[in-house]
């Protein structure tokens, strides 16, 4: 999938906007594994004896973005449209 949609996924995913700013062109095989941080109390990565790290089940979604994948999410202000209904009045009957 294009980099776009996958960030598209991850906005249903986490509730946020994530925009592509990776710059990456084409179509990727993306493989992600992760739990919701709601339910995922414990560490995300256990240190080898060999100083590497191990990812466990149950990787935060940004955990596992970075050591899975190597993209990072970095939270940034912006503005984006929103749509204010300031009042509402039943129809009157004719």
């Amino acid at each position: 999938m294009p980099i776009d949609q996958f960030c598209s996924y991850l906005s249903h995913v986490t509730g946020h906007t994530i925009v592509d700013r990776t710059e990456l062109k084409g179509k990727f095989d993306i493989r992600l594994e992760f739990l919701p941080d709601r339910t995922n109390p414990g560490p995300a990565a256990v240190d080898r004896s060999d100083g590497s790290e191990e990812i466990q089940p149950g990787a935060s979604l940004s955990t596992a973005l970075e050591q899975q994948l190597g993209l990072k999410l970095a939270p940034v202000k912006g503005t984006r449209q929103v749509i204010v209904i300031d009042h509402v009045e039943k129809p009157s009957g004719n």
